[in-house]
C-alpha cells in the first residue's frame, strides 16, 4: 500500500468532505474518489459511508485512520532521521583518544558537539596512537586523535587539532621543582622515564639528542607506554620525565611540572580517519573540532 494513498485517506477522514480533501491535496475530486474506492477494494472493507449529507467513517475506517496516522508519522520520522544521518547530525561515532588529547581539551570538544548534535552517540576508546591507527585500519574506529610518528600511514587523512609543548615532570621533592625554568643539564643526575622508542622514535631520539647536547648521556630507568603510568612513577620518586604541558593543567599529586628550556619537538595531535570514510559524522565532527579547537593550534 502506497503512503500517498494513506495520505489521501487521512485528508478525506479529517475533512469528511471529498471536495475539501481534494483541495488540501492539490488534486481534483474524481481521482480522489477513485483512490478511496481502490483503497477499500484493496482492504476488502468499507472505510467511508457516503450519502447526500456528506461522508463519515465506518467503525473500520476509524480504526484504519488511527493506524494510518501512526504509519505516516513513523515514515516521516524515518525520512527525517535518514536525512539527518546522511548529514552527520545523527548516528554514531567511534572516537579514539589518548591521554594528552584528553588533557588538551578533547572532552570539551565532545561535549560541545553533543550539545549541538544530541542524536549522535559518541563512543570513546582510549588507546595509544599506534593502536588507534591499527583500529582505524581494521574498521574498529571511525576517527582517531593521535600523534604521528614518521610518515602518514597509507590510506588515511589527517588534520591538526592540538599543539602542545613539553615540560619537565619531576617529583615535588626534586631540587628543580620550584624553579621557573629547568634546563636539560639540570637533570644529568636523574633517572629518566621515557616513552618506548618503538612507540615514538621522534620524541625518543630528540630527548637523547638534547641530553647529549647538554653534555651527558641519559640514564633511562623505565620505558612506559602511557602518561598516567609515567606520572605515577615520577610521583613515586623513580625518575623524571618529559610530558605535554596540557597534563600540567590537570595536575598530579606528588608531581611538579616545570617549563623546559630545550629543543624537544612540539606535541602535535591529529584527527585521523580512513580516506573514503562513509560515516558522515566524521566530517561533521572534524568541521566542529577544527573550528572549536582553533585556539589550541
Amino acid at each position: 500500500m502506497e503512503l500517498r494513498l494513506m495520505e489521501q485517506f487521512v485528508a478525506v477522514a479529517e475533512t469528511l468532505h471529498f471536495g475539501r480533501a481534494a483541495e488540501r491535496l492539490h488534486m481534483s475530486q474524481p481521482p480522489l474518489s477513485m483512490a478511496m474506492q481502490r483503497l477499500e477494494g484493496e482492504l476488502g472493507v468499507a472505510l467511508l459511508e457516503r450519502n447526500r449529507r456528506g461522508v463519515r467513517l465506518t467503525a473500520a475506517g476509524e480504526v484504519f485512520l488511527a493506524e494510518v496516522r501512526q504509519v505516516l508519522a513513523g515514515a516521516q520520522r524515518a525520512m527525517t532521521l535518514t536525512r539527518r544521518t546522511a548529514r552527520g547530525e545523527a548516528g554514531m561515532l567511534r572516537l579514539g583518544c589518548m591521554g594528552p588529547a584528553v588533557a588538551a581539551g578533547l572532552p570539551a570538544l565532545v561535549h560541545g558537539f553533543r550539545q549541538q548534535h544530541p542524536d549522535v552517540r559518541i563512543l570513546l576508546e582510549e588507546q595509544v596512537s599506534v593502536r588507534q591507527l591499527a583500529m582505524l585500519r581494521d574498521g574498529a574506529l571511525d576517527l582517531a586523535v593521535v600523534r604521528l610518528h614518521g610518515e602518514l600511514p597509507a590510506g588515511m587523512q589527517v588534520r591538526l587539532l592540538f599543539r602542545d609543548e613539553y615540560v619537565a615532570a619531576v617529583p615535588q621533592s626534586h631540587p628543580s621543582a620550584a624553579k621557573e625554568m629547568v634546563r636539560m643539564e639540570d637533570m644529568r643526575d636523574d633517572s629518566l622515564i621515557l616513552y618506548p622508542r618503538s612507540m615514538g622514535a621522534e620524541l625518543y631520539d630528540a630527548v637523547i639528542a638534547a641530553c647529549h647536547g647538554a653534555g651527558f648521556s641519559p640514564r633511562i630507568e623505565q620505558e612506559v607506554a602511557t602518561k598516567s603510568t609515567t606520572l605515577a612513577l615520577v610521583a613515586a620518586g623513580l625518575g623524571v620525565a618529559f610530558v605535554p604541558a596540557s597534563l600540567a593543567r590537570a595536575g598530579y599529586a606528588g608531581v611538579s611540572f616545570v617549563p623546559l628550556q630545550s629543543a624537544l619537538p612540539v606535541v602535535e595531535m591529529y584527527g585521523a580517519w580512513l580516506a573514503g570514510c562513509t560515516n558522515p559524522v566524521v566530517e561533521r565532527f572534524m568541521e566542529y573540532a577544527l573550528h572549536s579547537a582553533q585556539p589550541c593550534i
